[in-house]
């Protein structure tokens, strides 16, 4: 018996009915990463709030111990404790800034992305300027989390494979949309291989999450990454610049 052919009804509801799986698929998504990064704000104030501070206090006890007539062997135990754990100090206070930044939650978003980029500057060598809106971003915690992750994913896979000089960092507000556009002058790369092992389809997927879409353009120039983020009752503005 010959197929029934497909009338425009038939063709409509296949469509609505891939729109809400896509829609679902996204919303799942979102919910994923936002449980995800609430789960790290908490572990975050965890080892700051617990960890980080009996830490501090363990070392002012040894500090102290170290003082006394003590014997020689226990005073170089006491210089080794103190010193590795200054160091776990260090290694927990990078911990918490990498799983949820405190600038992002006490300054804002665009401070949030100096620190970030002045932090590349210190520790990689990398010139970063940057160029943010000014006041037209709503404080939104989803989106400027999402915002931040962008650059910061970005910057990393800058430092690590672009081996370039510089970099900039630019948000701004394009009708309706949010920008959050990344250039470097690094040394570029084929796009066919954007999926391997370059870091950036997190970045895609991230901008996917809020409705968005992200776009590459590489070359021998440098790399320009773009994330375009709908969002309602923006304008633009002028943007602040350091």
């Amino acid at each position: 018996m010959a197929a029934r052919p497909l009338h425009a009804d038939d063709l409509a509801s296949v469509v609505r009915v891939r729109e809400e799986l896509r829609t679902a698929h996204v919303e799942a998504m979102r919910r994923t990463a936002m449980a995800a990064e609430s789960e790290r704000g908490r572990w975050a104030r965890e080892l700051h709030d617990r960890t980080l501070q009996s830490l501090f206090g363990l070392r002012l006890r040894l500090i102290a111990a170290r003082q006394q007539d003590d014997l020689d062997g226990w005073r170089r135990a006491g210089d080794q404790a103190v010193q590795h754990i200054e160091q776990e100090i260090a290694s927990l206070r990078a911990l918490i800034s990498d799983v949820r930044p405190p600038a992002l939650d006490e300054l804002g978003l665009f401070p949030a992305i100096r620190a970030l980029a002045q932090h590349h500057e210190r520790a990689n060598g990398l010139r970063v300027r940057c160029e943010l809106a000014s006041h037209e971003v709503p404080r939104d915690t989803e989106l400027e989390t999402i915002i931040y992750r962008i650059v910061q994913e970005a910057l990393t896979n800058v430092v690590k494979h672009a081996h370039a000089q510089k970099a900039s960092v630019a948000v701004r507000v394009e009708r309706a949309q949010l920008i959050v556009a990344i250039v470097d002058d690094g040394v570029g790369f084929d796009q066919a291989r954007l999926g391997r092992g370059f870091g950036l389809i997190g970045v895609r997927e991230r901008a996917r999450m809020v409705g968005g879409t992200m776009t590459i353009e590489s070359g021998l120039w440098g790399t320009a990454l773009r994330a375009a983020i709908p969002v309602a009752g923006v304008g633009g503005r002028p943007v602040a610049k350091n």
